[in-house]
């Protein structure tokens, strides 16, 4: 039987964040995981951004909570914050968050450019293949995941759904240009080239959504 949540989890800054602040530090390397956080009494499946000095750049509680999450005593976050670094605007969503479209459009609204996705895997493979390509189609997106399943490995997808690159066991590196533009034939636009990036905000028609999307 695994230790109580309660015995297990950490303050944010903590041992873990602190050993990860100290590879960040040492390789001037933007870093970032998931763990669960405890404060104030309450328990949270937690996204953490570490800066290349080390410091921690920001936090992103995970709000899609799968049941077993909830019945373990984790408590669901609310907002969607979006970071400023030195390559670009990021965004986090870990495991289940990446299932709710919601998620990754509210990030897109808020200017990520990089949405970073720490996640325990999917149980079919094919599902993974699908859902992360549409969350990065979707909003324009880079979709940079870390998996720890061998079954839905991590990966780098471009913003039209390309895996640019993937990893079952080892690390995915690909080099990415945030000025690219990826624009297809016909996209909204007519006999011409159009990009999701721009015009999926653009078009959007949030006074017709209604309840359902607050």
């Amino acid at each position: 039987m695994g230790r109580p949540l309660v015995e297990t989890s950490q303050p944010v800054p903590g041992p873990a964040t602190r050993m990860l602040s100290e590879r960040a530090r040492r390789y001037r390397a933007w870093a970032a995981t998931s763990l669960h956080e405890i404060e104030g009494g309450l328990i949270y499946n937690t996204a953490v951004l570490i800066d290349r000095e080390g410091r921690i750049a920001g936090k992103y509680r995970k709000v899609h909570l799968a049941t077993a999450e909830g019945e373990a005593g984790i408590t669901p976050g609310s907002e969607y914050p979006v970071f400023n670094t030195d390559f670009g605007r990021v965004g986090m969503t870990v495991c289940w968050d990446n299932w709710f479209g919601e998620a990754a459009r509210a990030l897109r609204l808020r200017g990520a450019e990089i949405i970073l996705l720490p996640i325990a895997g999917d149980g079919v493979p094919g599902h993974w293949d699908i859902v992360s390509r549409a969350r990065a189609i979707d909003n324009g997106v880079y979709l940079v995941a870390s998996s720890t399943s061998a079954g839905s490995p991590s990966r780098i997808v471009s913003p039209d759904g390309k895996v640019l690159a993937e990893a079952s066991d080892g690390i995915a590196v690909a080099d990415i240009d945030l000025s690219t533009e990826s624009r297809v034939q016909w996209l909204s636009v007519g006999p011409a080239l159009g990009e999701g990036k721009s015009l999926y905000i653009k078009e959007r028609r949030p006074d017709t959504y209604g309840p359902p999307a607050k």
